[in-house]
């Protein structure tokens, strides 16, 4: 299955974030999302934003659903609030 977000939108996979607890074992429920994430599928006119970007994002941006199992967001291209340079 492709997906191809519509004029200004991107989707993009959450990355988990590396958490040091110092050997305590936190539940999964107290853990917060991380607020980045790898760009899968751009849009026309997402300018400076390209195909395997590390992005970082608002908490509460996009919308999160479910392919294949596999869990995307996709969000305005506006949202991002920066790309990460390696």
């Amino acid at each position: 299955m492709t997906l191809k977000p519509i004029k200004g939108k991107i989707a993009l996979k959450r990355l988990e974030d590396k958490e040091e607890t110092g050997g305590i074992i936190l539940p999964e429920s107290s853990k917060e999302k991380s607020t980045r994430g790898e760009v899968v599928a751009v849009g026309d006119d997402c300018l400076g934003i390209q195909l395997g970007d590390t992005v970082i994002f608002p908490k509460w941006g996009g919308t999160e659903f479910e392919i294949e199992s596999t869990t995307y967001i996709v969000l305005k291209a506006e949202e991002v609030l920066a790309i990460v340079q390696k």
